[in-house]
């Protein structure tokens, strides 16, 4: 069983979109600034 792993990498995954997010965040504030 692998559990540590699949836990490790949902974690990662995770992270990796919130980080993705909240640069969209600015893009998109920047965008609504501008409009």
């Amino acid at each position: 069983m692998l559990h540590w792993e699949v836990f490790v990498k949902i974690k990662t995954f995770y992270e990796y979109n919130m980080i993705i997010h909240k640069s969209w965040e600015k893009v998109n504030k920047k965008s609504t600034k501008c409009a």
